[in-house]
């Protein structure tokens, strides 16, 4: 015959004893610590030493249960911890999971930052071999206004000197104008003279022509 104590997930069996039946063949045990002294009064009840067994095993089975209990209660708490433990593991997991995630953005973050800042420094040095070249075409440009300046300042002179010129020649076209209209006067005077002089001189000629005829039929007559 066996009993079972339960508590939570843990089973014990314990046997118990009946006591012996009639003719079970079955002899209670003798217990060997009986005073062996002549005359001393010993208790020799069948069911004695079967009832010291019986009240030792309730000990046994009390104690084994008390242990239970506190095995019990140790499990339980490392149950828990277990638990506790299976649930940061998880949570680390999670948090794992979500760093990796955060270390591959952030990775490439910089690698786009790393690339930009190699983009940024090519583009430096482009813009500072035009500002180089720029210095170059300031300082020719410096030159070359300095060259200018010179130019428009002679320019200037040559331009005064141009106005005066142009004054001057203004001026005397001026007076070549009066004096051209004034050998036109002349000039048309002149010519009525040579009109009026060659008018006259036709006449004379005419004239001289008609003596002439004149002369030649008086002397013509007068040969006659």
């Amino acid at each position: 015959m066996t009993t079972t104590i339960k508590s939570s997930s843990l089973a014990f069996q314990l046997p118990l004893f009946s006591p012996p039946s009639k003719g079970s063949g079955i002899t209670p045990a003798v217990r060997s610590d009986e005073p062996s002294v002549p005359g001393q009064r010993v208790d020799h009840s069948p069911y004695d030493a079967l009832r010291k067994t019986a009240e030792a095993l309730v000990r046994h089975q009390a104690s084994s249960r008390a242990e239970c209990d506190v095995l019990l209660n140790r499990l339980q708490v490392k149950e828990r911890e277990i638990e506790q433990q299976a649930q940061a593991f998880l949570t680390l997991t999670e948090a794992k999971a979500k760093l990796e995630l955060v270390l591959e953005n952030e990775r490439r973050a910089f690698e786009k930052l790393t690339f930009d800042v190699v983009a940024t420094q090519a583009l430096c040095h482009n813009v500072k071999d035009e500002i180089a070249t720029l210095g170059g075409k300031v300082s020719l440009g410096e030159r070359e206004k300095g060259e200018w300046t010179q130019r428009l300042s002679q320019l200037k002179v040559d331009y005064a000197q141009l106005l005066e010129r142009a004054e001057v020649m203004a001026s005397r076209e001026l007076v070549q104008t009066e004096e051209l209209q004034s050998l036109k006067v002349t000039q048309s005077k002149d010519v009525a003279e040579i009109a009026r002089l060659k008018t006259l001189l036709d006449q004379t000629q005419l004239k001289m022509d008609t003596f002439i005829r004149d002369k030649g039929t008086l002397q013509s007559e007068f040969e006659a």
